[in-house]
């Protein structure tokens, strides 16, 4: 027997939310003409299709419904992605508050103001998410895993092939060239990156800076990316780095001033940032405090010569790498 109201049966009563969601959904997709005329009667052969037709239909409308809602098992429940863990506070995947699941491509995982969530970064690597932060992620394949960090903070640990692992923030894109590191987004897009161990690119406005382990670096300032420096980098030049990075050229006299030999990728990292003129002064300071190997002449570095200027970071990298770890990492 027919209800007295029901929506499904003849449009009557008030209409469940999700058939309002499936309707929505299915809107544009309305016939809006006419309904066609239809012969009295088919043959049978041609009447077999029907079935057929109407059963395709249904589980076309079944698998959109499905899609919609997040899949039978939710939102976060399982497939593909990040399988992930709550371990402290509450953390929200698509609409509900879950213990533990998968972040599917295309989700969002949310912490709350005490909460943190860990999560598998497919078979490459970790990733632990902190308080009052939202983690979304873009792809996940053997090309490429990208996650997006709107807000809030995360330390990655990846064992994988350079540019592998991307992490995207509102300003800036940061590319582990195999390492780990921290990352702090705050929710007008500013921030910063501390590495431990590696190697990170940061990208934006056109703009790149390499962060080395030890370094930190301000995820956006008014050009772009940050200049690099230690984690234990003396007040002075800090300062002189960070009014520098504020778009104050001046401050590159203090800059030029506090460095030492540790410092000599904060003061690689200027060649990109100055004008060709602080460049041939930005040159012969470097070079006083470590020579530039073979090949590598004023001339070539101030006109921005490519080869020239990815020979003169390798022989940077391996001469401070080569520092013993107390004389320039931060103290613990």
């Amino acid at each position: 027997m027919k209800p007295e109201h029901d929506y499904l049966w003849d449009g009557s009563g008030p209409a469940d939310a999700d058939v309002a969601e499936l309707e929505r959904s299915l809107g544009a997709f309305r016939h809006r003409g006419a309904p066609p005329e239809l012969p009295a009667k088919m043959p049978r052969r041609r009447r077999s299709w029907i079935p057929i037709a109407i059963g395709a239909a249904l589980a076309a409308a079944a698998i959109l419904f499905f899609l919609l809602r997040g899949g039978a098992s939710g939102p976060c429940g399982g497939g593909d992605g990040y399988r992930f863990d709550t371990v402290a506070g509450v953390a929200r995947c698509g609409d509900r508050e879950v213990a533990r699941g998968t972040l599917p491509v295309g989700g969002w995982l949310e912490t709350s103001a005490d909460g943190a969530a860990e999560l598998d970064v497919s078979t490459i690597g970790h990733v632990r998410l902190g308080a009052n932060s939202r983690l979304g992620l873009v792809a996940s394949g053997p090309r490429q895993q990208r996650l997006s960090l709107a807000r809030g903070t995360m330390h990655a640990k990846v064992n994988a092939p350079p540019r592998l692992f991307v992490v995207d923030t509102p300003r800036t894109t940061a590319v582990d060239l195999g390492c780990e590191y921290d990352l702090t987004v705050a929710p007008d897009g500013t921030g910063r990156i501390v590495v431990t161990h590696g190697q990170v690119e940061l990208a934006g406005n056109g703009h790149l800076s390499v962060v080395p382990a030890g370094a930190t670096a301000r995820m956006h300032t008014p050009t772009g990316p940050g200049t690099p420096m230690r984690r234990d980098a003396t007040a002075a030049l800090a300062a002189a780095i960070d009014r520098f990075d504020d778009g104050e050229h001046a401050a590159l006299d203090d800059i030029l001033a506090q460095a030492e030999f540790p410092d000599a990728i904060t003061l690689f990292n200027l060649f990109d940032r100055v004008t060709p003129d602080e460049r041939a002064r930005v040159y012969d300071y470097l070079n006083a405090i470590a020579p530039a190997p073979r090949g590598v002449t004023r001339e070539r570095m101030v006109a921005g010569d490519a080869g020239a200027t990815s020979a003169w970071r390798s022989d940077l990298e391996h001469r401070i790498y080569q520092i013993p770890r107390e004389d320039w990492m931060p103290k613990p």
